[in-house]
């Protein structure tokens, strides 16, 4: 997996185990798990653990695996992926990201996403990419939007999440 430079002080790189507390540290925050389906909460050790293995098998089953969003010191501050991407045969990828609740606001994971539609359409060749997002998460709507994706739909009812269903709302941007 190759490295990517987002912007001065930003990159796309592999997970490590390294990352484990930093991992740990940031996914405590409640809104980082109350807009995602799949982190965890509480967030544990053996969560990052897991995380950092099924990349590593992802990548050698020949599936794109996610990235870790590092800072200028090579600090892990999020992760952006796509959801399942087997390399060379999908055309379209579904689109998943997270960041530090701190660092919200400050234009980063708008400038991860459109590194991340940079490489989806440039380098593996998607005609396609997708955001689910929670209906709620105005933050990622705008990011999503600054990146040239448009609303589909709003799918009702779409998820079930600690015995609620949550509406989402599909975001794509065509190549």
């Amino acid at each position: 997996m190759k490295t990517y430079s987002v912007r001065p002080g930003l990159t796309l790189d592999r997970f490590k185990p390294t990352d484990i507390p930093e991992l740990v540290k940031h996914l405590q925050a409640k809104e980082i798990y109350d807009s995602t389906l799949l982190i965890p909460s509480p967030y544990k050790r053996e969560h990052a653990e897991d995380w950092i293995e099924m990349n590593e098998k992802w990548e050698s089953q020949g599936i794109l695996p996610h990235f870790a969003v590092r800072d200028k010191d090579g600090m892990v501050i999020g992760a952006a992926g796509f959801h399942n991407l087997k390399v060379g045969s999908s055309h379209t990828g579904e689109l998943g990201y997270w960041l530090t609740k701190p660092l919200w606001g400050q234009g980063i994971m708008t400038a991860v996403v459109g590194k991340m539609v940079e490489i989806g359409f440039s380098e593996l060749s998607l005609a396609r990419i997708t955001a689910n997002i929670f209906e709620n998460n105005t933050g990622s709507e705008r990011v999503l939007i600054k990146n040239g994706f448009y609303l589909e739909g709003v799918l009702r009812k779409y998820y079930l999440k600690e015995g609620s269903f949550i509406s989402s709302k599909l975001y794509a941007c065509v190549s």
